[in-house]
């Protein structure tokens, strides 16, 4: 019978604490460093520097769900921007999407809160239109996808570039304003509900470009804190009573703790509902006058544009341009792609289609297209397709610009290579054909002579040319 051998007991205790502490190691906690700046009511800093706001509301409740442990950083949006992108703090909330700013750091997915550019100015500039802007001073925050805009997009679509004033946070854009230093402040629509914005700064009908918020990540964060984060947002926008929707409230619609209205104005809230009426209707006009004015910039820009369903390559809308250049007066005379396409030539709605999903899925196709007029003439166009999300629901949009011109000036310089090559093939052929007429010539020659040493010469004279001919055949 064999022996057993004796138990080592401390590497049976060893094994155990490995056992037991295990389970705790799996879920240490993820500490990330937090950027917050001053943008009341979306984040922003308390006087006793706790931070506040609604994406704060929203990641503090994320992070008690997944045991995060956050540290709050405070700075100017220009300092934060540049620390995100190095990697020296993981998320910085509030920040508006935009394709420069997705090359260098990270978005989630779920929009957070859709907004748009809005010009501020006082009372009595209510009214101002787009040019009465030249020779206006207009501040912005520095780093801001507003100054993006004002210095790029702004002078292609109105032909003019305002004065911009860049400053490191709100507070300064505001007082620039108040100081007479500008005449004007672009910022977001949230800027109205923001309780450090003076009564006299007012929003005016001028608004542009929308935008989505969303939180900012560095390069170098997990892509799962990411998609947990927006695991969380899309619960809590589904979910009416959730804090999502408390924060809402809580920032636009604030009311002191304990307030009751007293009975005697129960009047007054009632005239004051009626106010709210007007002021619903007053808001749906300037809706409506917004609509407008997005069209007139569609319509206004000289690319031709048209908007298509992501799925299916319907025609969901397009701009002048683009029925100029097929040749049509409504955009609903236009059923599908086939219309616009040389079908006999192959470019059929099929392959169009999956153009149009090869765009969905990389983000970005371009090509050159053989497309047809209303009246029939077909000409060749170079089409760009770029993915987009519009109004929640995933679109392409198709730029198209003719290059028949282009490709005329093509075939015409390709003629003229093929000419040259004519021109030159048959320079060498009849080079060639000389040569070896020479070299009949002296072996001729060589015949009458007696001398021997002139055969001999005239024999390596003839070689040396044949060689020169043979290279002209390679030729």
């Amino acid at each position: 019978m064999d022996r057993i051998k004796p138990v080592n007991f401390s590497l049976l205790i060893f094994f155990w604490l490995v056992l037991f502490f295990l389970p705790f190691s799996s879920h240490a906690t993820t500490t990330l460093r937090v950027g917050v700046y001053q943008n009341h009511p979306k984040v922003f800093l308390n006087t006793d520097n706790t931070p506040g706001g609604i994406f704060i509301d929203i990641l503090q409740y994320a992070a008690k769900k997944e045991k995060w442990e956050l540290e709050y950083v405070s700075g100017t949006f220009f300092e934060l921007m540049q620390m995100l992108e190095e990697g020296s703090i993981d998320i910085l909330p509030d920040v508006a999407y935009s394709e420069e700013r997705s090359l260098t750091i990270r978005f989630n997915n779920i929009n957070v809160l859709s907004s748009w550019l809005q010009i501020y100015s006082f009372n009595d500039k209510q009214n101002l239109s787009f040019n009465d802007l030249q020779g206006y001073t207009i501040s912005v925050l520095q780093g801001s996808v507003q100054e993006f805009w004002l210095r790029h997009e702004f002078p292609v679509l109105f032909g003019f570039k305002p004065e911009i004033l860049s400053l490191p946070d709100y507070e300064a854009t505001q007082n620039a304003l108040i100081n007479g230093q500008a005449d004007a402040l672009l910022a977001s629509r949230f800027y109205f509900f923001s309780s450090n914005r003076p009564a006299e700064i007012k929003p005016t009908q001028m608004i542009f470009r929308p935008s989505v918020n969303l939180f900012g990540f560095s390069p170098i964060c997990p892509a799962a804190i990411r998609n947990r984060l927006d695991s969380h947002i899309a619960d809590l926008q589904n979910s009416p009573k959730s804090i999502y929707y408390q924060s809402m409230e809580r920032w636009f619609h604030q009311k002191p703790a304990g307030f009751n209205l007293p009975v005697w104005l129960t009047l007054l809230t009632a005239m004051v509902g009626v106010s709210l009426v007007a002021g619903l209707i007053i808001t749906l006009i300037r809706t409506f006058q917004m609509q407008r004015s997005y069209q007139e910039i569609f319509n206004s820009v000289s690319d031709a544009i048209m908007i298509h369903d992501a799925t299916n390559g319907q025609i969901i809308d397009g701009n002048q341009s683009a029925l100029q250049m097929y040749g049509y007066d409504n955009i609903n005379e236009i059923s599908s792609v086939a219309i616009l396409s040389a079908e006999d030539a192959g470019y059929t709605q099929e392959r169009a289609l999956k153009a149009i999903h090869q765009a969905a899925r990389d983000g970005f196709n371009q090509f050159e297209w053989l497309a047809r007029h209303k009246d029939g003439h077909t000409f060749w166009a170079e089409v760009s397709l770029k993915s987009a999300n519009i109004l929640g629901k995933p679109r392409i949009l198709a730029m198209a610009h003719d290059i028949a011109q282009r490709k005329r000036h093509e075939e015409q310089l390709q003629k003229s290579v093929d000419d040259k090559n004519i021109l030159m093939q048959e320079l060498h052929h009849r080079t060639r054909n000389n040569m070896q007429i020479i070299c009949a010539l002296m072996n001729l020659q060589a015949g009458l002579t007696g001398s021997q040493a002139l055969i001999q010469a005239f024999g390596e004279t003839e070689n040396r040319i044949m060689a020169m001919a043979l290279v002209h055949e390679k030729l």
